[in-house]
């Protein structure tokens, strides 16, 4: 194959050489030309033909070579992109790798301190010099076996204390089945010992001499030979009473029989004879007793003005009138008769500390650390068949008024007041002697002794001696369920006590006189009786703790105890800069309705019937006003705190005055409120408190009955609370307004949020700032 362009200038030197003979020709014409010029034409012309076949030639030539040029190219191309696709592929697997967390990442490991000060030196020794990647990943390596071998020795620890919970629990079951089988069998050994008792009292003279507490009863025989005398109801009380303080000695200090002994021995002897206590059987026996003075006066006076005219009829009337009304009240006062023996129960309360804040320290009030006697006692009536609580404290608990100490058992567990009978058919009874209701009775001095006002026939009281009876609603409590319902509308849903059910046909099996066998009045007993106990211990301290609270806020102090929280920080960021300037009690209803009207929407001009549909209960709650200052702003309360405090919490309505700049409008008002009335659970500690407890339906934690349980406090820290909203309602407004605050730097991100304009008062710790809920 020759050169490209030697063949191109070949042809061009041809095509010149053709082209000059064709211009000879065509200038002296065909004839002039000669041989010679035709035979080159002829070979210009073979030569242009050779030229013509090595170029077709060369051509087929180029074009194999750029076909295999081409393969060669798609090939190279093909590998190129095998190349690519391998690269792709490897930075996937790269950025999987670079991706990939190994299982040590989800494995809490100690820290790297402890490790280093608490590991082997085998593992913290030594870790290489491979360079800081080598030696964090040795580190790690020695991390990870040394957390292996601690958890394999704490699961080996955790499985022996599992293993010793099981003993443990097996140990408490089995002296828990001696114990539900004690009472029982002391029953028994009681009984069967009766005739010797009674053997021996006679040998020893026959019933003794002295006083029993200095009232005429045999003091000679111990407590444990003086409940032979008790009525059934009240040895249910007494021996699980004494069950109890045997298996947990802190719980209940002593348990006691006191009474007149020989009364008790009398009566006793008369029950055995089939004449029941005291005319327990009916109203018949107990009425002849009264009967009998009156005929005999009737007939005296029939005799001494027989034929005395008008005058003697006149005479006669008023004295049968007379009669008759004395004879009522014997009737009424038989029927409120009561077994001379009582059972008394002491409870230890110990009274925690006072708070701090503005002077309102528990230890000026006596308070603090002092130990509280709360005595129980229970007496049984016997016609009517229910048990009588009545309560004494010594020492008084100081700062809280008689009034609140009488009203201490009440709603001690729900709805029971103590106002009504628990048996019905004490109603009939009461209605045969001319009385509407018990509570009549009660204020008539007819039910108990000195202490009448204080005593009453609680249902939980009924349930410790053994006794149920069918729960019968009555127009009283009819008529009550009916006021409070405006009031429920108003208030939030309360955590309530839970009581722990029997079966039906347990509860069934009492009759309504009060009867109950001594095994179903032991269960019954044990199902309430601890119960019972921390619940009063509970109360005690809780108004006790209520008492040192207010005493401080009429001092204008708001006490929180921080020694018993390290999370107020969290709760209560801001330094309150609201003061408390007015605190008092109102004791009076008419008083506390006028203060309720007062509460009203200043913003409005509206500053009246803000009291009109609530239920106020007197007996149930107490009742203050006070007022939040800051600044200008004065925010008025009335605050209603329960007689269950703190199972229910204290309930706020708040108002302003129309002088007040800014003017907080209802929404505001209602907001303040919801912030103590609904959030109150973000102010109490995370530990098990006394309401937790009791709607759980178990035992107060030792926290509550130590006092030294937060929700103690709860109406300090909802002031404390309602203190900081106000601060935190001035300072939006006033940087809404372009005025400057008061200088706690910054506290929130935006004052208003929403339609509604809420304002920042819930505080987020992680962020250290208020925002809107």
């Amino acid at each position: 194959m020759r050169e490209p362009g030697a063949s191109v200038s070949d042809f061009e030197q041809v095509v010149a050489r053709l082209r000059a003979l064709l211009d000879a020709f065509r200038n002296g014409g065909a004839a002039a030309a000669g041989a010679k010029q035709f035979g080159e034409a002829k070979v210009l012309f073979t030569a242009l033909r050779g030229l013509a076949r090595e170029a077709k030639h060369d051509g087929m030539i180029v074009r194999d070579e750029t076909s295999a040029q081409k393969q060669r190219v798609d090939e190279l191309h093909l590998v190129l992109q095998n190349l690519l696709f391998e690269k792709i592929h490897l930075q996937k697997e790269i950025r999987k790798c670079e991706r990939f967390h190994s299982a040590h990442d989800a494995i809490e490991l100690v820290a790297v301190e402890q490790f280093m000060r608490e590991a082997p030196a085998a593992l913290t020794g030594d870790l290489g010099v491979e360079g800081a990647e080598g030696r964090a990943h040795r580190l790690m390596l020695n991390r990870l076996a040394w957390e292996l071998e601690e958890r394999k020795r704490l699961a080996e620890q955790c499985r022996r204390l599992e293993e010793r919970k099981a003993e443990l629990l097996r140990s408490s079951e089995h002296k828990r089945k001696f114990l539900d089988t004690l009472v029982d069998n002391l029953d028994d050994v009681t009984k069967a010992a009766a005739p010797l008792r009674q053997f021996l009292a006679e040998q020893s003279g026959g019933g003794g001499g002295g006083g029993a507490s200095g009232e005429g009863g045999s003091a000679d025989i111990g407590v444990h030979d003086n409940a032979v005398y008790l009525p059934l109801p009240l040895y249910v009380v007494f021996s699980q009473a004494l069950g109890y303080q045997k298996a947990y000695v802190s719980r209940i200090e002593s348990v006691d029989i006191r009474g007149d002994v020989d009364s008790a021995k009398a009566l006793f002897e008369e029950s055995r004879e089939g004449g029941g206590f005291g005319g327990e059987g009916g109203d018949g026996e107990g009425d002849g007793e009264g009967e009998e003075p009156a005929a005999r006066h009737q007939r005296k006076r029939s005799k001494t003005d027989d034929g005395g005219g008008a005058g003697g009829a006149d005479d006669d009337d008023a004295a049968a009138a007379a009669a008759a009304g004395e004879h009522e009240s014997e009737r009424q006062k038989a029927l409120f008769r009561a077994h001379p023996l009582t059972v008394s129960l002491q409870v230890a309360c110990h009274l925690g500390g006072g708070g701090d804040g503005g002077g309102g320290g528990g230890g000026e009030h006596g308070a603090g650390g002092q130990t509280v006697m709360l005595t129980l006692t229970f007496s049984f009536l016997m016609r009517l068949g229910i048990l009588a609580v009545s309560h004494a404290l010594e020492p008084a608990l100081p700062g809280v008024a008689g009034e609140a100490q009488a009203e201490l058992l009440r709603n001690l567990f729900p709805g029971d007041a103590g106002e009504e009978s628990p048996n019905p058919a004490a109603e009939y009874q009461l209605s045969e002697v001319g009385l509407p209701s018990l509570s009549a009775a009660r204020r008539a001095g007819l039910m108990g002794g000195a202490d009448m006002s204080q005593e009453r026939p609680y249902r939980w009281a009924q349930w410790l001696g053994g006794l149920s009876f069918w729960s019968i609603p009555t127009a009283t409590s009819a008529a009550s369920a009916t006021e409070q319902q405006p009031q429920q509308q108003q208030q939030q849903q309360q955590p309530q006590p839970q009581l722990p059910q029997l079966q039906q046909q347990q509860a069934c099996s009492t009759a309504a006189s009060g009867d109950v066998s001594s095994a179903h009045g032991s269960q019954l007993s044990r199902a309430y009786l601890s119960q019972a106990v921390e619940y009063a211990r509970a109360r005690v301290e809780a108004t006790a703790a209520l008492a040192v609270q207010v005493a401080a806020f009429e001092k204008r102090g708001v006490p929180v105890v921080e020694e018993t929280r390290d999370d107020l920080g969290a709760v209560f960021p801001l330094e309150g800069k609201s003061k408390l300037v007015g605190w008092s009690e109102v004791k009076v209803e008419a008083d506390v309705r006028g203060a309720l009207a007062a509460l009203g929407d200043p913003a409005a001009g509206v500053v009246a019937g803000a009291g009109a549909g609530v239920l106020v209960d007197m007996k149930r709650s107490r009742y203050f006003k006070g007022t939040l200052e800051h600044g200008s702003v004065a925010l008025c309360m009335v605050v209603e705190v329960s007689c269950e405090y703190p199972v229910r919490p204290p309930f706020f309505r708040l108002g302003a005055s129309a002088a007040t700049s800014p003017v907080p409008g209802a929404n505001d008002l209602r907001a303040l409120e919801a912030e103590v009335n609904l959030h109150y659970e973000e102010l109490l500690p995370d530990v098990p408190s006394h309401a937790t407890a009791m709607a759980a339906g178990a035992a107060a934690p030792e926290s509550v009955r130590s006092g030294g349980e937060g929700d103690l406090w709860l109406l300090s820290y909802q002031l404390r609370r309602l203190q900081m909203c106000l601060d935190i309602f001035v300072e939006a407004h006033s940087r809404a307004d372009g005025k400057a605050g008061f200088g706690q730097g910054k506290m929130f991100t935006r004052p208003y949020k929403g339609r509604d304009r809420s304002l920042p008062y819930k505080f987020a710790p992680e962020l250290g700032l208020f925002t809107q809920r």
